[in-house]
């Protein structure tokens, strides 16, 4: 929760806790394509295994992102 309220801290009373690109937090480098391509694919919901192309660019995108993420520790 620390590390979290660390950015949201930072967000305006009426947006506290909820992500957007101008309500105040820091940005953080996933986008919506990204957030959407993680639901759809969630492997607990029905047609999970059927991914469209653009989910699939998001995706590895994202990769990109938490690889170059994880190499910097």
């Amino acid at each position: 929760m620390d590390l979290c309220f660390t950015c949201h801290v930072k967000a305006k009373p009426e947006f506290d806790f909820i992500c957007e690109q101008d309500h105040g937090c820091d940005p953080i480098p996933v986008t919506r394509a990204m957030f959407g391509a993680l639901q759809r694919t969630d492997p607990r919901c029905k047609g999970s295994d059927q991914v469209s192309a653009e989910d699939a660019e998001a995706l590895k995108q994202l990769g990109a992102i938490v690889k170059a993420l994880t190499e910097k520790k």
